[in-house]
């Protein structure tokens, strides 16, 4: 239903957030609207929400493991989609995310998205 019709029948009563399967909703409310986050880390008081996100953190601060390794050069990654920005940042060249003010390109939506404010917003972080 959500790949080929786009729909997403599972409404946020919180927010406008909507999604096509119920597991999504609940993280995303435990996540966004409440302080539940049932997976502890045996190694720290980091706390989350996903098994994947704890599992992720453990590899990342506590066991260095990172099992993502890009091809074309030594980089690797604890997780997918870090290695696949690496990829596109240094092995493609490409800046998939464009200002829509400037001529500004970024790799990361999160750079583009400082680049606003900082040039195109009166807010200041």
């Amino acid at each position: 239903m959500a790949r080929h019709t786009g729909q997403k029948h599972h409404q946020c009563p919180h927010c406008e957030y909507k999604s096509a399967h119920k597991c999504n909703l609940k993280q995303h409310i435990m996540a966004r609207h409440t302080d539940v986050k049932p997976h502890q880390c045996p190694h720290c008081e980091y706390k989350a929400v996903e098994h994947r996100s704890l599992n992720q953190h453990i590899m990342a601060r506590h066991t260095g493991e990172k099992p993502h390794q890009c091809p074309h050069c030594e980089y690797k990654s604890v997780n997918r989609s870090n290695l696949n920005a690496h990829i596109i940042a240094r092995h493609n060249g490409k800046k998939p995310h464009q200002c829509p003010y400037c001529k500004y390109k970024s790799v990361y939506l999160s750079h583009l998205n400082k680049h606003i404010m900082a040039f195109h917003t009166a807010v200041k972080p």
